[in-house]
């Protein structure tokens, strides 16, 4: 209901933007508020709907009198930032985190001429409806769950938004079909190659859509869902016989490359894998103990989170179109 009134009102700020001088302003000197905490509501319906997420904002402005020490005149301060989150989200509801985003951005830019820059990050928390032991959907109940998703917009003065969605969080894990060998050795390598191991990681990943003009919620959702399922699908491979990750950065450049091919809406794939390390116990410490070698046992690790090893990689379109 409210998504067409968003989208006609988002339309009528970008032509209502007054004009103002290029934007020559670094991030530098962004300021902003961080951590704004929301939860919205909606009771519509007899099944209510929630979304939960924590909103950071920043803003640059057209001079820099503020650092100069001449004056706070142009400072719209944080406080007021946050403000204004709680006042768009009563006012117009949350359709989802990309079109929260771009509302604020917009907002922003057309309330306050001198402001060149806005930006506008968005974590948004997993919750899914309490099902009943008969199997029945809660009207009212949720239960947190899941990998969170994420938003980024950046609004400069005149120009088209950058619009990012994501996913932060989302844990994955197999425990066949992944390998370590063959890597650098030299007198400062301690580490053995690994012919079968537990891989496992935190995917943080940021895909940034080419153009965002006539995209909505549903099209922010699909190309969410779609990720996921590209992520897994690369991650784990079919479920009989799963796929091989001989190479940890191979499997990231594929499912970076998965994401591009199932969405031409998208420009680039951002992706940070850390290690999730796991160690088989070594019960050869225990002789005295019997019965701790027997091959019908399942296997013991320990599960290390730092020091960690961290992948990181960008895969643009036009990358993939020269592979």
């Amino acid at each position: 209901m409210l998504l067409p009134m968003l989208v006609t009102w988002l339309a009528s700020l970008a032509c209502a933007v007054p004009s103002s001088q290029p934007d020559e302003y670094s991030s530098a000197r962004e300021y902003g508020k961080r951590g704004i905490k929301l939860l919205y509501v909606n009771k519509e319906d007899k099944f209510h709907q929630i979304m939960e997420m924590t909103v950071d904002t920043g803003l640059v402005l057209n001079n820099d009198e503020e650092y100069r020490g001449v004056s706070l005149a142009g400072v719209v301060a944080t406080d007021t930032q946050k403000n204004i989150v709680y006042i768009m989200a009563k006012k117009f509801g949350v359709e989802g985190p990309e079109v929260f985003a771009l509302l604020l951005a917009n907002f922003f830019l057309a309330e306050y001429p001198h402001v060149v820059r806005a930006r506008v990050n968005i974590v948004q928390a997993a919750w899914s409806r309490h099902t009943d032991s008969a199997g029945r959907n809660h009207t009212h109940g949720f239960v947190g769950e899941g990998p969170e998703r994420t938003a980024r917009v950046i609004k400069h003065r005149n120009r088209p938004a950058e619009v990012s969605g994501g996913v932060s969080n989302f844990k994955i894990l197999k425990t066949a079909k992944s390998s370590h060998v063959g890597f650098w050795k030299d007198k400062y390598t301690t580490l053995e190659d690994a012919y079968d191991r537990i891989l496992s990681t935190l995917v943080e990943a940021t895909w940034k859509f080419t153009d965002n003009l006539y995209m909505d919620k549903g099209q922010f959702t699909k190309s969410f869902d779609a990720a996921i399922l590209s992520i897994e699908k690369i991650f784990f491979g079919p479920a009989d016989e799963g796929r091989q990750s001989t190479l940890v950065q191979e499997t990231q450049r594929a499912a970076q490359a998965e994401i591009l091919r199932g969405n031409s809406l998208v420009e680039s794939v951002f992706m940070s894998w850390p290690n999730r390390h796991y160690f088989l116990v070594d019960f050869t410490r225990f002789p005295d103990v019997e019965g701790l070698n027997e091959a019908t046992q399942g296997e013991v690790y320990l599960g290390t989170d730092n020091p960690r090893g961290v992948i990181a990689s960008t895969l643009h379109r036009d990358d993939l179109m020269m592979q």
